[in-house]
């Protein structure tokens, strides 16, 4: 019996071994399995979530009908007032009025050349003055030429001509400071020409230069510092002077 059971006990072993084998390889593969899933799962990036937006279509509004347009309303005129007829008017004739008379151009030309013979006919006081006038520029021709002052600036003509008063004037200022005893003998148409320049204000820019010597040294120093008291000359009514001018002294105008 003790042999027979010593050979039946390894063969019961072999029997138990084999689901305990088979079950630690399915526990095994099955803790395998669990730990790979879990790090599949650890490792796994996360899907995006993706959500979709709707926006809501705006209301529709409701179709808005044009107002119906008024009928026009047709403006009848009224019925035209009918007029009073006007009565014939009279027919009344005119008189003509009278004509003037129509004169002859000639008589008519005749008649315009006598007023002109009258207007043109001087009067007594017309004549005297117009004598005054004559006699008045005949005696400024007389000082002009005794003085001799003639311009030598024709291009101050705005300034205005040395006229014949202006002369006078000027022969007056410079005799009033001429003193020479004249020698007998002495030609009256012997003179000393002298040219002046002048300022702006009638002063004397310069001395005056002797341009013709009269013959008579003592008259020509006479006649220099004559012109050189004479500061300044004389302006004319306007109030200007002459830029140059030529000035003829004779020795009969000395004192």
């Amino acid at each position: 019996m003790t042999a027979i059971a010593a050979r039946a006990l390894p063969q019961r072993r072999n029997h138990d071994a084999a689901p305990a084998f088979l079950a630690a390889l399915i526990m095994h593969a099955a803790l395998v399995g669990w730990m790979w899933f879990a790090v599949q799962w650890r490792t796994s990036a996360s899907a995006p979530a993706v959500a979709e937006l709707w926006e809501l279509a705006p209301p529709i509004e409701a179709a808005v009908e044009p107002p119906v347009p008024a009928p026009p309303v047709v403006s009848v005129p009224p019925p035209p007032s009918e007029q009073p007829t006007p009565p014939k008017a009279d027919i009344v004739q005119k008189q003509e009025a009278p004509r003037r008379p129509v004169e002859s151009p000639h008589k008519e030309t005749l008649t315009k050349k006598d007023n002109k013979a009258k207007n043109a006919q001087p009067t007594h006081e017309d004549v005297r003055r117009q004598q005054a006038e004559r006699q008045h520029q005949q005696e400024m021709a007389r000082l002009t030429q005794q003085a001799g002052v003639v311009s030598r600036t024709p291009a101050l003509a705005s300034a205005g001509p040395i006229g014949n008063e202006y002369s006078a004037k000027i022969q007056s200022a410079v005799r009033a400071h001429l003193f020479f005893a004249v020698p007998e003998g002495v030609s009256p148409s012997v003179f000393a020409e002298f040219e002046v320049e002048l300022l702006p204000t009638g002063e004397q820019a310069k001395d005056p230069r002797l341009v013709k010597p009269s013959g008579l040294p003592g008259f020509d120093e006479a006649a220099q510092r004559a012109i050189l008291r004479t500061d300044p000359f004389p302006r004319r009514d306007d109030g200007t002077v002459p830029r140059s001018l030529s000035l003829r002294l004779y020795p009969q105008d000395a004192r």
